[in-house]
């Protein structure tokens, strides 16, 4: 599950927006400035979405402080109007996207989810990783063009890992995507998906893709494809060959 950060003062905006991602993200709202920018600097959110005006409102503040601190969490800006001159100014001081206020929650659930893939170098809504190919869209995974059978918490794990491979994640940062901070279980339940899942992946021929580092986490890598050893054939009949 994604973890969102709203900025919002309006009530009625931050529940639209929960509603909007009810089942798919945990959002945590904040009015104060000072604390958004805080969290939105500190905390491992998926993306911001920020409400208020570009050139001088409070939105400007924190998203100049994120890009400074070299913060490259995804950022969405909501704007009362469409006017051109504000979605300019927005994307020069760092945000990735615009909308208008007045949204409709599909759109703004796509364009979020796009937003993260591409801040984690995937444009695409599927990523291929080896014999593994995860749709994000479907909310699918594939081994060699099968599928694979999981819950929705396993799918959840082997999303994080795809959009963040080759990187090693912590099992606090598996708590965060799959429960967001409410009603977490014990750590040692990462434990138990992972090791749920490596059984589900081999079945299929995905081989070893997920490492473990003790004491850090885990980590997916893509397997390179066995090489077949060349057989040594003796001299003797590599002569008679050539004759």
């Amino acid at each position: 599950m994604m973890r969102l950060l709203t900025v919002t003062s309006d009530a009625r905006l931050s529940a639209n927006i929960a509603s909007a991602f009810a089942g798919r993200a945990a959002c945590h709202n904040e009015a104060g400035i000072a604390d958004a920018t805080r969290l939105a600097i500190a905390d491992d959110f998926d993306a911001v979405v920020i409400d208020g005006a570009v050139a001088s409102g409070p939105g400007a503040q924190i998203i100049r402080r994120m890009r400074m601190e070299g913060v490259a969490t995804p950022v969405l800006l909501m704007l009362d109007v469409n006017v051109p001159a504000a979605r300019i100014e927005a994307f020069l001081i760092g945000v990735d996207d615009v909308m208008s206020r007045e949204f409709l929650a599909a759109e703004l659930v796509v364009r979020i989810a796009t937003l993260i893939r591409r801040c984690h170098g995937h444009s695409k809504p599927s990523v291929e990783i080896g014999a593994l190919r995860v749709d994000f869209e479907e909310r699918r995974v594939f081994v060699h063009g099968r599928a694979v059978d999981l819950t929705v918490k396993e799918f959840a794990v082997v999303e994080l890992l795809a959009l963040r491979r080759g990187k090693v994640l912590s099992k606090e940062n598996f708590l965060n995507h799959l429960y967001g901070g409410m009603n977490e279980p014990e750590v040692k339940i990462i434990d138990v998906f992972i090791c749920k899942l490596r059984k589900k992946l081999a079945r299929l021929g995905a081989g070893e893709m997920i490492s473990t580092l003790r004491g850090r986490g885990y980590v997916l890598r893509e397997i390179a494809p066995a090489v077949p050893r060349a057989r040594h054939v003796p001299e003797q009949v590599a002569a008679i060959g050539l004759q």
